[in-house]
């Protein structure tokens, strides 16, 4: 009887627990908590709406309600000049009942959110800012998030709104906390990526046919693991959610510029006596004798001699501390990210946005030249399934537009497969004819 093997499921279950590890790990805090710790107890530190009926403080934390049929309510607290701030991390308590949203307004729900103003001061709210969208009922839990501030914001605050149809947000513990990767986060998860694209490429080998099956492999694992990454998790976000629990934030040494050298102290110099001199004291030179003992006082009034301090060396002042300073990975990732989100609002056919077709099409006619074959179109189809339900699961969105993407990805793929057949009918025909004339 022939064993089983069981290696590729070892080493896919070891590289999930380590993409979890680096996923979980990567993040340094820079700075203490920017708010308050009673900040959910006390009206004080928010400004905005918080003497409305539907916001209300205590103990227990912060509870900002919108009722049905009832006027919205929004508190907001602000962050301060968050200049060479890259990352920042919140964290809090939440619990919400009966939250509905708005159907006409996909934003409009009971939520937690980043906002700010833009270099013109009108205001700005980045793509992916919602800290807690709250929908349905849920106890209280734990969330985390990490967010990539835009370089142009301005005015950093988070904003707690009562917004949508009704429902009853719960909020307290709220910590925000300047981050940034650590030093070998970058390298570590190109590591990791290179890992997954071999290990796919491993997998799938024999299962492609013609020459070149080791090189074609290694392309199409490249192919999926990008198409997994852009389009199922992580996706290119600037928000990012900790998964099943909250991060795992260390404390990073402070980058301090070097200091000023200090002054050296002034030496006390020692004049060496020739042997001479002290054999024959009357070849030294007369000295004037100085009294250490002060003179009495003649006045009351009048104070005594006070030892005058030598010099000391001056108490150098540390540089300020630089926060953090994009690394090229992150700038590239920065731009890449903004370049989809552009070209995602700009293809449209008339009020549909075509990102979703054009996608798995892409990736489906990849997988197909280069695997020569439709055997492995199953790994895209699966990879469209996963695109609608991952996402909302991990970010906690969902929208009444996700039937019609994944029939977007469906037709995508359909699409891909007929003009794969139409190329090897074209390419069978023209060898056909080739023979013939031979």
């Amino acid at each position: 009887m022939k064993k089983s093997n069981h290696w590729p499921i070892a080493t896919g279950v070891a590289l999930l627990l380590l993409s979890y590890i680096f996923w979980q790990w990567r993040y340094e805090k820079l700075s203490e908590n920017l708010v308050a710790d009673d900040v959910c107890q006390h009206a004080q530190h928010w400004q905005g709406m918080t003497a409305a009926p539907t916001v209300s403080f205590s103990d227990d934390g912060l509870v900002i309600r919108k009722h049905l049929g009832g006027a919205s309510s929004s508190i907001y607290i602000q962050l301060g000049e968050l200049r060479d701030a890259r990352h920042i991390a919140v964290a809090c308590d939440v619990a919400w009942e009966d939250c509905q949203k708005d159907p006409k307004v996909f934003w409009a729900m009971p939520r937690i959110v980043l906002v700010g103003s833009d270099a013109a001061g009108h205001f700005f709210a980045p793509s992916d800012h919602g800290i807690v969208t709250a929908r349905g009922t849920r106890k209280w839990h734990r969330e985390h998030c990490v967010m990539e501030l835009p370089t142009h914001i301005k005015n950093p605050r988070i904003s707690i709104d009562a917004y949508g149809i009704q429902g009853t947000l719960r909020v307290k513990h709220l910590r925000v906390e300047i981050v940034r990767s650590r030093v070998w986060a970058e390298a570590t998860g190109m590591i990791l990526f290179a890992c997954w694209i071999i290990w796919l490429a491993w997998n799938l080998r024999p299962f492609l046919q013609g020459r070149w099956c080791i090189f074609r492999s290694l392309l199409l694992g490249a192919a999926l693991s990008v198409a997994f990454a852009t389009f199922v998790f992580p996706q290119p976000r600037s928000l990012e959610r900790s998964l099943g629990m909250p991060f795992w934030l260390g404390v990073a040494p402070p980058r301090i510029s070097p200091a000023v050298e200090a002054t050296k102290e002034p030496s006390i110099v020692v004049e060496k006596i020739p042997r001479s001199q002290l054999s024959n004291p009357s070849s030294q030179p007369k000295r004037i004798r100085l009294r250490t003992i002060p003179p009495p006082l003649d006045d009351a009034h009048e104070e005594p001699p006070r030892l005058l301090a030598l010099p000391s060396a001056p108490v150098p002042t540390p540089a300020p501390v630089v926060i953090a300073q994009p690394t090229p990975w992150e700038v590239w990732r920065a731009s890449a990210r903004e370049q989809l989100l552009e070209m995602d609002r700009r293809w449209n056919f008339r009020s549909y946005n075509l990102t979703h077709f054009t996608s798995f099409f892409a990736t489906s006619l990849c997988v197909l030249l280069l695997a020569r074959r439709t055997r492995l179109l199953w790994l895209v189809a699966a990879m469209a399934v996963s695109a609608e339900i991952i996402p909302d699961l991990v970010h906690d969105v969902g929208d009444s537009g996700d039937f019609y993407d994944l029939l977007a990805n469906a037709l995508g793929i359909v699409a891909a497969l007929l003009l794969y057949r139409a190329i090897r009918l074209s390419l069978f025909k023209r060898r056909q004819s080739i023979e013939m004339k031979a």
